[in-house]
């Protein structure tokens, strides 16, 4: 009966509950990530360069990403990626996943190692299914969760 409503951009959200016809503002605050987006690039180029310029610049920035619903175990998850550090002219990122509970209060963060594939991922039964391609076959990573208080 609730709608999120978020970007990649900012670390909040927006909640409307349709039985209350109510709208409630989440900010989140995170000690691994930048809280949002930088935002202060131009819309307009004159050239392929700089528009590619431009995209390296705002790739470098934080993106948040959806957030993941354990309907078992009443806990939303979100993954997001920050900049780590520069590897030459390469970005390392590292991806953050943030822990929320049933109404989107925030329980725990951390910097986590695997690659988690951002949009094609979901939870069934209590495990997280992440797709990945394997030799072309369509493959699953499977993550079954064991919450501790946090």
């Amino acid at each position: 009966n609730n709608l999120i409503v978020s970007t990649s951009a900012f670390n909040e959200a927006f909640v409307f509950d349709m039985i209350n016809d109510t709208l409630i503002h989440k900010v989140f605050h995170s000690q691994l990530t930048a809280e949002a987006k930088k935002g202060n690039s131009t819309n307009e180029s004159s050239s392929e360069e700089d528009r590619n310029a431009t995209f390296k610049e705002r790739s470098k920035e934080v993106k948040f990403g959806k957030f993941l619903y354990d309907e078992q175990n009443e806990k939303f998850w979100r993954f997001s990626y920050d900049k780590d550090r520069m590897i030459g002219d390469s970005v390392a990122m590292k991806t953050v996943l943030t822990i929320f509970d049933s109404d989107l209060n925030q329980l725990h963060e951390e910097k986590v190692e695997f690659d988690y594939s951002f949009y094609q991922s979901f939870f069934k039964d209590g495990m997280l299914y992440s797709y990945i391609n394997l030799n072309d076959e369509m493959a699953f990573v499977r993550l079954k969760p064991h919450y501790q208080e946090f």
